[in-house]
């Protein structure tokens, strides 16, 4: 399922990493997506993505956010940078902390957090892309 997720951000087939059970190595490959439920041609999102994680998440969530595949505890998945997650989770890139404040009045620290850096990222892109326009050749 994550590998099929994977294909609406990424346009090429990649390798995300590695399932090893005592039987069996499945290495997992991207599918992306490039055609549309109705038949027509689609292209992958190319914006910054947020993957939110608290000390709940597990299963096809901890590995989207550290590997990007879908993960059972039955194996032990590693990613292509050799990284295993088993027994180690997943560490957030910008830990965001949850106040009894924001519970009460019903804001989503978390949420805003990661709208507040995909807004970054989308400047920083923008920014990035001026410049190479700016070039002269």
């Amino acid at each position: 399922m994550i590998l099929g997720l994977a294909g609406h951000f990424l346009d090429d087939r990649v390798s995300l990493g590695t399932m090893r059970t005592r039987t069996t190595e499945l290495k997992f490959i991207t599918n992306p997506r490039r055609v549309s439920a109705a038949g027509q041609r689609v292209t992958p999102f190319d914006g910054p993505v947020a993957v939110l994680t608290d000390g709940l998440s597990a299963s096809a969530s901890e590995v989207f956010a550290g590997g990007d595949v879908l993960y059972h505890a039955f194996g032990e998945f590693e990613t292509t940078t050799g990284l295993r997650l088993e027994g180690r989770g997943v560490f957030p890139d910008r830990p965001v902390s949850v106040t009894r404040e924001d519970l009460l009045t019903g804001r989503d620290a978390v949420l805003t957090a990661a709208l507040d850096w995909i807004a970054a990222e989308r400047g920083r892109i923008a920014r990035s892309h001026s410049a190479d326009d700016d070039r002269e050749f």
